[in-house]
């Protein structure tokens, strides 16, 4: 399972030079969720840069590659900041891979 991060999602959406590359990771994953915090903030950012029917555009990638939108609660929240102290910006770990790709989904899997 990998977790979409909002700027790989805006990436696709946008067709910037990486799409691509995000598209093929989300193909070959067995599974790809994306957080509902995530899905709301790249609505924001997308309706900013693209206008009022940028939403539609977020479901329709979300529904078509049938990512799994999860809910962000309490102990997902907890999740992600053992995540980001592991691996997060400022973290020395040599276990980072892709940083458009939530570190979160390495403690979601």
């Amino acid at each position: 399972m990998i977790a979409a991060d909002t700027s790989a999602i805006v990436a696709i959406i946008q067709e910037e030079p990486e799409c691509e590359a995000f598209l093929e990771l989300i193909r070959n994953a067995d599974a790809v969720c994306f957080s509902a915090v995530s899905m709301l903030e790249a609505g924001m950012v997308l309706r900013s840069r693209r206008g009022p029917g940028a939403e539609a555009e977020l479901v329709g990638i979300i529904d078509g590659m049938g990512i799994e939108i999860v809910p962000f609660d309490a102990p997902l929240a907890k999740l992600a900041l053992q995540a980001f102290e592991r691996y997060g910006k400022g973290n020395h770990s040599k276990a980072r891979h892709n940083p458009y790709f939530s570190r979160s989904a390495r403690a979601l899997a």
